[in-house]
């Protein structure tokens, strides 16, 4: 668990467990300058919280969401381009964030980490802008043999469900 982050515990436990069910994080706005991931976020909330809709309500059956609206809320604040206060990309201090130098990117691995231990996790959507390209996209991760299948199933399903998104401009580099 993670200590001090639920005011009471364990004394007053969290009501609701969720014991392997597969896990989806959603995390926005880790570079202050591209509030499109926070447009998307915002539509996706009010998606999967559609009690009327059905595939809303189908993947709330079978996944349980962890959503990290703003993952740099200083840089946002202060009006930063890509970096939080202390002139760091936050995006690339996951490996080594700790409490008090990254606490925003420290809080979200530790709760990845928890929930992975009694879930599997599904799926991991950082969203992001882009300066350049237009569209919407996925960059991710490069694996080898039936791994990257998997890795392109995702994007390729998004593909074949929404008219906005453009497979072709995916990159899942090494």
């Amino acid at each position: 668990t993670l200590e001090n982050l639920f005011p009471g515990y364990p004394a007053h436990p969290r009501p609701l467990k969720f014991i392997n069910k597969p896990v989806v994080v959603l995390t926005a706005r880790v570079h202050p300058c591209e509030t499109q991931s926070s447009l998307v976020l915002d539509g996706f909330l009010n998606f999967i919280l559609d009690l009327e809709d059905p595939q809303a309500r189908e993947l709330r059956e079978h996944f349980v969401f962890k959503i990290i609206p703003m993952l740099n809320p200083d840089g946002v604040y202060r009006g930063h381009y890509r970096l939080d206060p202390s002139g760091t990309n936050l995006n690339r201090v996951y490996d080594t964030a700790t409490i008090s130098d990254f606490p925003t990117i420290y809080a979200a691995r530790e709760m990845i980490l928890a929930a992975a231990k009694s879930n599997p996790l599904a799926l991991y959507i950082d969203l992001h802008g882009h300066a350049t390209k237009k569209g919407c996209f996925i960059y991710g991760n490069h694996h080898n043999g039936a791994k990257q299948v998997e890795n392109l199933l995702y994007p390729k399903l998004v593909a074949l469900n929404c008219v906005n998104f453009e497979f072709e401009a995916c990159d899942f580099a090494e």
